[in-house]
């Protein structure tokens, strides 16, 4: 049977025969020039290995020859295949055709693909699966083993990133392939990209085992070990540049190779890299970083020489907490930069070249003196040293590489213009071991000026507000460095809006360009002077942004909204705490005046007494807006503070600073011009200043009293803190009219009520008269001689007789009529000289009315809560509070009733849940009190 088998396996390894079938594997579309189509050894003894992937060798070739096929020789016939993945039972639907060679040959020829993601044409296959090709003509059947697996590469020499002063190194690695396997030079096959087509030594090395397949040159065909000086070597498998695997020192080890190979180096970073493939034409290759796509080169650096300090540079400092370098609060810090041999750096902080690599254990403060300048030599307190050593980040910080700068802390800010001399002292070395020499550098200036604003010309101590609309009422901007500058400072008005619409944040809306003039007798100081034209002739609150370039071309700025690079710019994001605020006002809004108490309508009272509150709206006149987008039609808010910002579900409310929606940002006040003085005023042309009272910084209120029936028109007079008043006096005109009655809604049948105050008589015959149809009156007083129940019935003239004899509002009453006419009594004002009302309360059932000073309008039952409806859980639209209203007594249920609905209405002390129902005024209750005591309404 052994003989029989090999009888039948052809010479070539390229390929696996049984009987009349016999499979190629050639190599996939994406493979490579000269593997495409072109028989590949995959065979490892009587297994035949394909590959799952176009990159490597996935294509199979079958050929049957079968002369009982070739049934017509006037032209090709076919048969078919079966294709059948054994391992997981997948195929291809109605096999695989196979075309005849020529029109009388009985040979049949067609192929197919092995993919991990199949076509329909394809089978589907995963890394060691079984690929079974039958033939039905001749039962032969011929299996592949799927090799979808790339070798494994090991370094085990030198390390990536290796810093080093030595120039021999050891260059080693393990590479095997557990599938298909490394060819050796007995094993090599028909490859165009080399010699051999079976050859036992296809590079005539005299070697036939042990070794992996290589060309005549020495270097191998399958493996490739590749290095260049400060450049990245190949990718590409064929591309032999580089390659020094001819050096190598080859031994077989379990399924591959390992490989030594000893170099003698030139200083500098050598890039290197090892690929393998393995028969099956799977391709690995090293790769130095991961987290970047492709493959990047291992790194080897030969360094003999020391580091020496590069640039020094003043005005930078590091941030450990986001891993970025900042230049703000960087006045006393100084950045030291490192290279080899002290040389220039080239490139830029993300990606320099010549740098040296220092190491962290041999860096410390005490490594470094810093001087006043390279002319005077007073040393200069050292607070602390950073040193990040972290190199750049492919995604997120740091965006810089820093193994090769140390930060110095300085105890006392820079001068903005200093350039202090930075001299190293001590021993530091790089992370080759060269030691430094000690040295020295003047600093770069990189701190910027520092423009100090100040605003005058208005008034007020916290910010400054002009009248700024005419000569003389301008606002004064100056300007002072605290060193020389290019030229003179550019100067941006700027006037703000908030964007709610994409940003969520407030931001720059609009600004002026103005140049000012340097001060006479003044070191580096400028001013300018403008009305409010500079912020488009309107009111409100105005930013000023500064900035200006120092001698040695570092900018800087004051204020927000802008940059210190290009100034103030629309739609830029304004921090108000710290951008520099004025406001310009040259209005006096008209006042608004509330009438209190009133009747009808605003400026009708009942009242002989009544209160006028005239407020000036002068703390809140110019507002930013925002709720929506450019200040239209958005709500105005005095005070900038997130909370009161409508946030997106997309963006983040942006206050002040970092703040963010649901935190508490500092608020500032957007129109801090509060103060109204009130300079005159009279009621009827009379002085009544003495009658005024003070409610707020622009608010006031006028106390009256003993005004007749009639017209009555007030003028006044006022000046804001920057002195903005009315041409001539506001006047206010308002009525007296006498007392209207107090109305008790009834219904026919029995009505249970109250009123909210004594009448001016308490008599019932004045308070029910004869002309009014109700029958019969009762109340309820178990302290009453008479009672506990009282009643009065009409008689027949009219009048009432019986126990009751007044009507007051200290108890509550049933009615009986048999008509809708109310209740209409006069009720008087409360007289601040008379003791307010109580109501005893027996332990028991009470009638009690509800009193209420402000006598308010008596509410239907379907204000308090609609007739037969349950219980409501949002407070009803009027009447009072049971809860409040009985506070001052112990109870446990009430009860009020509905004629109409001819309903109890039950109340009890309310539950967080359970509102139930108020009581209204002109509603009379029966409530149960568990104790004696005494109603305060």
């Amino acid at each position: 049977m052994v003989l029989s088998l090999m009888a039948v396996l052809p010479a070539m390894a390229g390929n696996l025969a049984i009987g009349s079938l016999d499979l190629k594997v050639q190599g996939g579309s994406a493979s490579g020039s000269g593997y495409t189509d072109v028989v590949q050894d995959t065979r490892v003894g009587t297994t035949l290995y394909v590959a799952n992937s176009d990159k490597a060798y996935n294509k199979i070739v079958a050929q049957v020859t079968d002369s009982t096929a070739n049934t017509y020789t006037g032209s090709a016939q076919t048969v078919t295949v079966t294709v059948k993945n054994s391992t997981t039972a997948a195929s291809i639907s109605g096999g695989v055709t196979l075309t005849e060679t020529g029109n009388d040959t009985g040979v049949f020829s067609g192929s197919f693909l092995v993919q991990a993601t199949p076509a329909s044409s394809d089978i589907g296959a995963s890394d060691g699966n079984n690929i079974r090709v039958a033939y039905a003509g001749t039962g032969d059947v011929v299996n592949a083993t799927v090799d979808g697996t790339k070798p494994s590469i090991s370094i085990t020499s030198p390390a990536d990133d290796t810093i080093t002063r030595a120039t021999t190194i050891d260059f080693a690695a393990i590479v095997t392939d557990a599938g298909s396997g490394i060819r050796t030079d007995v094993a090599t096959g028909p490859n165009a990209a080399g010699p051999g087509n079976g050859a036992a030594d296809a590079d005539s090395d005299s070697l036939t085992s042990a070794e992996p397949r290589t060309l005549s040159t020495g270097k191998t065909v399958d493996i490739a070990i590749r290095r260049i000086l400060a450049s990245d070597p190949s990718t590409a498998f064929l591309t032999k540049t580089g390659d020094f695997s001819e050096t190598a020192v080859w031994t077989a080890t379990t399924n591959g190779f390992s490989f030594l190979s000893t170099r003698l180096l030139t200083a500098g970073e050598q890039r290197w890299n090892v690929q393998a493939r393995d028969r099956a034409g799977n391709e690995a290759i090293t790769d130095g970083l991961s987290t970047t796509t492709g493959s990047q080169p291992l790194k080897v650096t030969i360094d003999n020489t020391a580091a020496a300090i590069s640039k020094v540079e003043t005005g930078k400092r590091w941030d450990a907490a986001t891993k970025t370098e900042k230049t703000t609060s960087a006045r006393n810090s100084i950045k030291i930069y490192f290279s080899s041999a002290g040389g220039t750096i080239g490139g830029d902080d993300e990606a320099p070249t010549g740098i040296d690599k220092l190491d962290a254990a041999t860096v410390d403060v005490t490594d470094f003196v810093v001087q006043t300048s390279s002319t005077n030599s007073t040393a200069l307190p050292i607070t602390s040293i950073t040193f990040p050593n972290m190199k750049v980040a492919t995604t997120g910080n740091p965006t810089i590489e820093t193994r090769h700068i140390v930060y110095l802390t300085m105890t006392n800010d820079l001068a903005s213009n200093a350039k202090p001399k930075v001299s190293l002292v001590g021993a530091i070395n790089d992370l080759a071991g060269n030691a430094t020499s000690v040295g020295d550098k003047v600093a770069v200036d990189k701190i910027p000026p520092k423009l100090t604003v100040t605003l005058s010309g208005g008034a007020g101590s916290t910010r400054q507000v002009a009248a700024g609309n005419k000569v003389g009422k301008e606002i004064t901007v100056t300007i002072t460095s605290d060193e020389p500058v290019s030229g003179t400072p550019t100067v941006n008005f700027t006037r703000f809006k908030y964007d709610a619409t994409t940003s969520n944040q407030l931001e720059v809306l609009s600004f002026t360009t103005v140049t000012p003039t340097a001060v006479s007798g003044a070191t580096n100081t400028w001013s300018t002077k403008q009305l409010n034209s500079v912020a488009g002739s309107t009111n409100g609150l105005v930013g000023v942004y500064v900035r200006a370039t120092d001698l040695n071309s570092v900018a800087g700025g004051s204020g927000s909204g802008g940059t210190a690079a290009a100034g103030a710019a629309n739609d830029t994001r304004v921090d108000l705490t710290t951008a520099n605020l004025f406001e310009f006002d040259n209005n006096f809004a008209a006042a608004s005046l509330t009438l209190t108490p009133n009747v009808t309508n605003a400026t009708t009272t009942e009242s002989t007494k009544p209160f006028i509150r005239i407020d000036f709206s002068e703390a809140s006149e110019y507002s930013i807006n925002t709720t929506s987008g450019d200040p239209a039609s958005a709500t105005p808010f005095d005070k900038f503070d997130c909370g009161k910002v409508t946030s997106t579900a997309s963006t983040t409310c942006v206050p002040n600073k970092a703040g963010t929606a649901g935190s508490t940002p500092t608020t500032v006040e957007i129109d801090v011009q509060n103060a109204v003085t009130l300079t005159s005023i009279t009621l009827d042309d009379v002085d009544v200043s003495a009658s005024v009272g003070t409610v707020d910084a622009d608010s006031f209120v006028l106390a009256t009293s003993g005004l007749a029936l009639g017209e009555h028109k007030l003028k006044f007079n006022g000046t804001d803190t920057i002195g903005n008043t009315y041409t001539t006096s506001q006047s206010y005109t308002f009525k007296v009219v006498a007392r209207s009655a107090y109305s008790v809604a009834l219904s026919p049948g029995w009505n249970l009520v109250s009123l909210p105050g004594d009448p001016t008589s308490t008599a019932i015959d004045d308070v029910v008269p004869s002309t009014h149809p109700a029958t019969t009156i009762l109340s309820y007083d178990p302290a009453d001689a008479n009672g506990p129940w009282l009643s009065a019935v009409r008689g027949s003239d009219g009048n009432w007789t019986g126990t009751l004899s007044t009507i007051v509002a200290t108890r509550a009453y049933w009615v009986e009529t048999g008509a809708f006419d109310a209740i209409k009594t006069l009720i008087p004002e409360r007289s601040t000289a008379t003791e307010l009302p109580t109501v005893a309360v027996s332990a028991g059932w009470n009638l009690l009315p509800v009193i209420d000073l402000q006598l308010a309008k008596a509410p239907t039952d379907a204000s308090l809560r609609p007739t037969g409806g349950p219980p409501v859980t949002t407070a009803p639209a009027s009447g009072l509070d049971p809860d409040l209203y009985f506070a001052s007594i112990t109870w446990t249920v009430a009860y009020g009733f509905s004629t109409q609905a001819n309903e109890w209405r039950k109340i009890t002390p309310a539950v967080a849940s359970n509102l139930i129902d108020n009581v209204g005024q002109g509603k009379g209750y029966w409530v149960w009190a568990t104790k004696g005591g005494t109603l305060v309404p």
